[in-house]
C-alpha cells in the first residue's frame, strides 16, 4: 500500500503526458507534414526564409507545450486535490509530466531540423551542414521546457489568485511579458554569448519552476466531491 502511494505521483504525471500526448499528436503531425512539404517548394522557387520553414512552426508549437501544461493543471489540480492528492504530490507529478513532454518536444524540434535539411538536399542546394541542423534544435532542450513551465505557473496562478478582474488582468501582464522574453530567447542568436544565452534560460526556467511551486503550495483546496 505504501508502495502504491509512493508511485502514485509518476503513474499521475505518466498519465498526464498520454493525455496530452493524445491532444497534441494531430496538432503535430499535421504542422511537420506543411512545413516540409512548404519547405520543399519554397525552395524549389527560391523563397525559402532564413532559418528555414521548421523555425517558423516550432516556434509556433511551443504553444501546444504551454497550453498542455496550464490546461491540465487547472482542470486536474483541483479534482487531484479533492481525492486526496497531496500538493506535493501534485508538484512531483508534474515535474514527471514536464520531464516526459518536453523532452518529446526536443526529440520532435531536432527532429524536425533535420527531416528540413534532408527535404532541403533532395530538391535543392541548402545550406549548413547536419551538424548545424541538429545544433538548431538543441535549444530547445530550454526553451521547450520555459515555455511548459511558463503555461503551468500561469494556470498555478490563476488557482491562487482567483479568475476576478484585478487578477486575471496582472497575470496576462504577465503571461505577456514572460512569452516575450521567451520568444527573444528562442531566436537570439548564439554565437558569441552561448553562456550568457544558457545562463538566462536557466534563471528564467527556474524562476518559473519556483513560481508554479509556491503559487500550488497555496492554491486553495475544494471540499471533497466539489
Amino acid at each position: 500500500m505504501d508502495d502504491a502511494l509512493a508511485k502514485r505521483r509518476y503513474r499521475i504525471g505518466l498519465r498526464l503526458s498520454l493525455d496530452a500526448l493524445r491532444w497534441m499528436i494531430w496538432p503535430l503531425a499535421i504542422g511537420v507534414a506543411v512545413s516540409l512539404v512548404l519547405a520543399a517548394v519554397l525552395a524549389l522557387t527560391g523563397a525559402a526564409p532564413d532559418g528555414g520553414v521548421w523555425a517558423v512552426w516550432i516556434s509556433i508549437a511551443q504553444w501546444l507545450w504551454g497550453a498542455a501544461a496550464g490546461i491540465r493543471l487547472f482542470a486536474a489540480v483541483p479534482v487531484h486535490l479533492a481525492l486526496g492528492v497531496t500538493r506535493r504530490e501534485t508538484i512531483a507529478a508534474f515535474g514527471v509530466f514536464g520531464a516526459l513532454t518536453t523532452a518529446l518536444g526536443v526529440v520532435v524540434a531536432v527532429g524536425g531540423f533535420l527531416a528540413e535539411h534532408a527535404v532541403l538536399l533532395a530538391v535543392a542546394d541548402p545550406d549548413g551542414t547536419w551538424g548545424a541542423a541538429a545544433l538548431a534544435g538543441t535549444r530547445y532542450l530550454l526553451i521547450t521546457p520555459i515555455y511548459f513551465f511558463g503555461g503551468a505557473a500561469i494556470a498555478a496562478a490563476a488557482l491562487r489568485f482567483g479568475s476576478g478582474p484585478l487578477p486575471a488582468g496582472l497575470i496576462l501582464i504577465l503571461a505577456g511579458a514572460l512569452y516575450t522574453g521567451a520568444l527573444f530567447l528562442e531566436f537570439a542568436p548564439l554565437a558569441d554569448a552561448l553562456p550568457l544565452w544558457t545562463g538566462a534560460c536557466l534563471v528564467l526556467l527556474a524562476a518559473l519552476a519556483a513560481a508554479f511551486d509556491l503559487a500550488l503550495r497555496s492554491a486553495p483546496i475544494r471540499p471533497r466531491g466539489a
